[in-house]
């Protein structure tokens, strides 16, 4: 069992250390499965107050922070307060839905299942009823593709384009 006394520092992609209690840093299954096979992980009877060094590739720290703040108010057995509450005021916080995608992805890399499943949800609300012009503005997309190319593809791909 994992011991929430115990802190680990994460490093984020951009050098950015961020220290956190094991208990929350192992909401995520990387860093979990990471810390036992290191045998890293402190236990109830064996508490050891160091600190592990644990570098995260591919999340800058930015999205690293959000993606704690998410860990650290559900690294509890019992949540206090109102979840959905919560997870709106959450999702409110996050500037636009190109950086929701990017803190999906974290989420996906790092294995933090209930943040992904919470983002994927709102990333797909925000999309829906949108043109592809749209949503390639709100997710950042410069590619344009030559008439040609969009003809092939819709050809190719038509349920896609379907209502």
């Amino acid at each position: 069992m994992l011991c929430p006394k115990r802190s680990v520092v994460l490093i984020s992609s951009d050098g950015e250390r961020i220290e956190v209690d094991e208990r929350t840093a192992c909401m995520s299954t990387v860093i979990r499965d990471l810390l036992v096979s290191r045998g890293d992980a402190a236990s109830d009877d064996n508490v050891d107050s160091g600190v592990t060094d644990i570098p995260i590739q591919n999340v800058p720290g930015r999205l690293l922070r959000k993606l704690l703040e998410y860990c650290r108010f559900y690294n509890t057995d019992v949540v206090t307060g109102n979840k959905h509450a919560w997870n709106a005021s959450y999702l409110a916080r996050i500037s636009d839905t190109h950086e929701m995608c990017m803190l999906s992805n974290a989420a996906n890399y790092l294995n933090v299942p209930g943040l992904l499943e919470l983002l994927v949800g709102a990333i797909a609300e925000d999309l829906k009823g949108k043109t592809v012009d749209e949503i390639r503005e709100k997710l950042h997309v410069d590619v344009r593709l030559s008439p040609e190319d969009e003809t092939r593809i819709r050809d190719e791909y038509g349920w896609a384009f379907e209502s």
